[in-house]
């Protein structure tokens, strides 16, 4: 899978994408979302806009 999608309307989200997904084992998706996370966190921490800071 290359693109992520996030949308709050499920409906918006291609079949085969959907399919994938649901393909995989529940660890699987587990794993995948939790590197999302770590992802969008370094992201946020990263951007220098940002002047105040917390832990994680």
């Amino acid at each position: 899978m290359n693109r992520i999608y996030k949308a709050s309307n499920p409906d918006d989200i291609p079949k085969y994408d959907k399919e994938y997904w649901w393909s995989k084992t529940p660890q699987e998706r587990l794993d995948t979302s939790l590197k999302l996370i770590r992802r969008a966190k370094a992201i946020y921490y990263a951007n220098p806009a940002r002047r105040w800071t917390t832990s994680t």
